[in-house]
């Protein structure tokens, strides 16, 4: 069962996304954040999200918090005591931002990352945990198809 704009809306998570002023077009919600746009998971479950955010985008945030460079020089910051991670995207070798965005599943005013771009993602990043969030996506996926509807983009 998918999930209304409301609903994410009472996670303080995406209050705090909220009042970031961000728009559509500035941000991207990565990660599992697609589990819980699509209803695979609860909305209550959620611990943190992953967020990549253009150009304009990081010009908004990256006064609010201490700026972080990992070891390929990708700027990222810190919310809501962790439970909010975005980085910038600019000269990002993993990340072609435009691109991604055109795929995005939007709940309401808020874009993710598409399912199936979630998958090369976790798929890419190999992680002991993406492989049940793979599959829990792919069976979504499946049953989508094969009840009449895509949501896969």
């Amino acid at each position: 069962m998918k999930i209304t704009e409301q609903e994410l809306e009472k996670s303080p998570v995406f209050l705090k996304i909220k009042e970031l002023g961000l728009k559509p077009e500035e941000f991207l919600i990565i990660g599992s954040g697609i589990m819980f746009a699509l209803g695979i998971r609860d909305v209550k479950d959620i611990h943190d999200i992953d967020i990549i955010v253009n150009d304009k985008g990081w010009e908004k945030v990256k006064n609010l918090s201490k700026v972080y460079i990992n070891e390929i020089g990708e700027k990222h910051l810190y919310l809501l005591g962790k439970k909010i991670e975005i980085w910038d995207t600019h000269n990002s070798p993993k990340y072609n931002f435009k691109d991604l965005h055109k795929r995005a599943y939007f709940v309401g005013k808020y874009p993710f990352l598409s399912p199936k771009d979630t998958i090369r993602y976790k798929k890419n990043m190999g992680r002991k945990k993406d492989a049940k969030h793979i599959q829990m996506i792919e069976e979504y996926l499946s049953n989508r198809i094969h009840f009449g509807g895509d949501d896969g983009n």
